[in-house]
């Protein structure tokens, strides 16, 4: 290696390390990435804000190092060309001085030679200026120090000897100027171009510097742009669609399609627009309901008023029937059994009219429920007469099979011809209309009365009977039924410490059982 290339700057860069703010930044960067939630893209955005910030001032850390760096170089550079400058202008007042006087005697002469000798001593050269010129140069300028410095030890008393030496000295002096002249040129030479390396090196700095901080501002603004983009669209399809709720247009559930906040309440708001519209369902079908009991009320207050109107002339008429049948009796005559018939026959048919509008008249009497020890198998019969007239039944095949023990049970007795009702009318419903079959039945089992109703319709599938007793829920078509039925009379058996349940196979019918605590002999 030259003596020059001992003193070159190294331009070797710090980078970023692992463990640098930089390499911190980059994990925080990809964590982020692989993050879905709003608040991790914001961070996002945040992290690359902050890198953008380190690699900014890790560039400039390194260009104030590298600036640095040239600084010392340039400063070293010029004190080694002031030193050879200074060795060269030595030099050149040493040869000068190289000067014999003409009457110069032996002592003189060697005076004169200790001057010169001194003279050069001062011009060794030591530190960077040794290390900057050549080690061959600086060994053979050393060697003829020593020589000089052997010869002077030797003896000058006569002019010749002195001339020798001054030769001697001259030439090593040349020797040095030559060597130090030549090493200043090398120098500013190297000087030149480690200028222009370093002017390169700035601008391709300064231009990596540009080109980052331009992408990177570049990419935190797409990805702001992007973020901000996909938010708004999403809010304002969420607006839409809370507009749309407002009015009462549920529609088909939107599909979220991300898995942060927004997505969250996308699915909150479908979660919301389902519930408001099973609510919707429900309030319907609860005024249907209410317009439906409504009805049966001014059915039930029509058919009292009916059934006076209508008992009145019955009472008349069979009070008639009373009187005819005592004529007959006084009178003989031909037709005398005939006639008598006739009559029994009108008194029967309208005592069957009165004990019927005295039922009506019951049923549709407003009472307050009252608890109750009654015969479930007068309540079956009783639920079966009103039925009678239910145009569903007509050509239905309905049978009974009640207890000849009385079923004794506790409860209101309103409220159980209701329960028998729906589920003769459900029953109704699932089997054939021309070759439907219906049977009703009544029995002790230990400690409980079993009531069943079983048909032979299609039967109930698994999943449906999951869900019957669930309120509104229905297998009708829209406007025959509320889905209430089963939900109510669950209501009623619980209500009268009992349970509900269904036995049914596909193909095979359904059987409605309701077990209810049996209350005893009467007393």
């Amino acid at each position: 290696m030259s003596s020059i290339e001992a003193v070159q700057r190294d331009d070797g860069a710090p980078g970023f390390a692992g463990g640098t703010p930089a390499g911190v930044g980059l994990a925080r960067l990809g964590a982020a990435l692989r993050a879905r939630t709003l608040a991790a893209k914001a961070r996002l955005l945040f992290a690359a804000v902050g890198l953008l910030v380190v690699l900014a001032i890790g560039l400039a850390v390194v260009y104030y190092q590298r600036a640095e760096t040239e600084l010392a170089h340039v400063s070293t550079i010029e004190h080694l060309a002031y030193g050879l400058v200074s060795v060269s202008t030595q030099g050149e007042d040493l040869t000068r001085d190289l000067t014999i006087p003409g009457d110069i005697g032996g002592s003189s002469a060697r005076g004169l030679a200790e001057h010169w000798m001194a003279d050069l001593v001062l011009m060794r050269p030591e530190g960077l200026l040794a290390a900057a010129l050549d080690p061959r140069e600086v060994a053979l300028f050393e060697h003829d120090i020593q020589r000089l410095e052997g010869l002077l030890s030797g003896g000058i008393e006569t002019l010749e000897r002195l001339e020798a030496f001054r030769l001697e000295i001259d030439l090593a002096v040349q020797r040095y100027i030559e060597q130090a002249k030549r090493t200043l040129i090398e120098l500013r030479r190297r000087h030149l171009d480690e200028l222009e390396g370093a002017k390169a090196r700035r601008q391709q700095l300064m231009i990596v510097f540009v080109t980052l901080c331009v992408g990177a501002f570049t990419g935190i603004a797409v990805l702001g742009w992007l973020f901000v983009t996909r938010l708004l669209r999403a809010l304002a399809v969420l607006e839409r669609r809370s507009q749309s709720i407002a009015a009462g247009d549920y529609g088909e559930p939107m599909p979220a399609g991300r898995d942060d906040e927004v997505g969250h309440l996308i699915e909150s708001v479908n979660t919301m627009a389902c519930k408001l519209a099973e609510r919707d369902r429900e309030i319907t079908a609860v005024r249907r309901q209410t317009a439906q009991q409504e009805k049966m009320l001014a059915l039930g207050t029509l058919a009292a008023s009916i059934a006076h109107e209508v008992g009145n002339p019955l009472q008349s008429i069979m009070a008639v029937c009373d009187r005819l049948g005592g004529c007959v009796c006084e009178a003989r005559c031909a037709h005398h059994d005939e006639v008598a018939a006739h009559v029994d026959v009108i008194a029967e048919h309208a005592a069957r009219m009165a004990r019927t509008l005295e039922e009506v008249r019951g049923f549709a009497r407003p009472s307050e429920p009252e608890t109750q020890r009654f015969d479930l198998n007068r309540v079956v019969e009783r639920t079966l007469r009103l039925m009678r007239f239910e145009p569903r039944l007509a050509k239905i095949r309905l049978s009974t099979e009640t207890a000849e023990e009385p079923l004794f049970i506790l409860g209101v007795p309103d409220h159980v011809v209701q329960v028998v009702m729906n589920l003769l009318i459900n029953a109704a419903d699932a089997v054939d209309p021309e070759q439907g079959a219906i049977t009703v039945a009544a029995r002790r089992a230990g400690h409980h009365v079993v009531l069943s109703v079983s048909d032979n319709g299609p039967g109930i599938p698994e999943a449906v009977r999951k869900a019957v007793f669930e309120p509104f829920f229905t297998t009708k078509p829209e406007g025959k039924g509320t889905g209430l039925g089963l939900s109510v009379c669950r209501s009623i058996v619980k209500d009268h410490g009992g349970r509900i349940e269904i036995v049914s196979a596909p193909g095979e019918g359904a059987t409605i059982l309701i077990r209810l605590p049996y209350s005893g002999c009467e007393a």
